[in-house]
């Protein structure tokens, strides 16, 4: 079973079970837990969530992977369907949201959703520690905005 350390919250929900272990966690191991699940998703067959998920590539653990180390806030890690893997910023809930997709084919998207769009827009490797960065930015000025109100 693979357990998700939450981003931005204090705690690790197994996603399978939904138990909550509220402990304290550091970038570092963040970082660690999330080459861990990358590990985990490379063993991964097809119809790995008995619905006809794809496997993950080996190239595309390796490229998400090489993201993950040089990231200084780090993401939550998720399997997709069809054999992308996706990084995960905030929550849906909370309205501050950021989304990464590493795509089987190579190709990299991200979805800002504190952009009044909500528009994927395709990036480079070499972008991403930029546009978390710029994320992470626009998140505090909201949050610091709200609670001027």
């Amino acid at each position: 079973m693979l357990n998700y350390l939450v981003r931005d919250y204090p705690c690790t929900i197994n996603r399978y079970t939904g138990e909550i272990n509220w402990e304290r966690y550091s970038e570092v191991q963040f970082r660690a837990n999330n080459l861990r699940i990358l590990r985990e998703l490379s063993t991964r067959k097809h119809n790995w969530d008995g619905d006809g998920a794809l496997p993950f590539s080996k190239d595309l653990i390796a490229e998400v992977s090489s993201v993950i180390r040089i990231l200084d806030h780090q993401p939550t890690v998720g399997p997709l369907k069809f054999g992308n893997i996706q990084l995960e910023y905030g929550s849906h809930k909370s309205g501050y949201y950021l989304e990464i997709e590493f795509a089987a084919n190579g190709v990299i998207y991200y979805r800002n959703y504190l952009d009044a769009q909500k528009k994927s827009c395709r990036c480079e490797k070499s972008e991403i520690p930029a546009i978390v960065s710029g994320w992470l930015e626009q998140r505090d000025a909201l949050c610091k905005s709200q609670k001027k109100q």
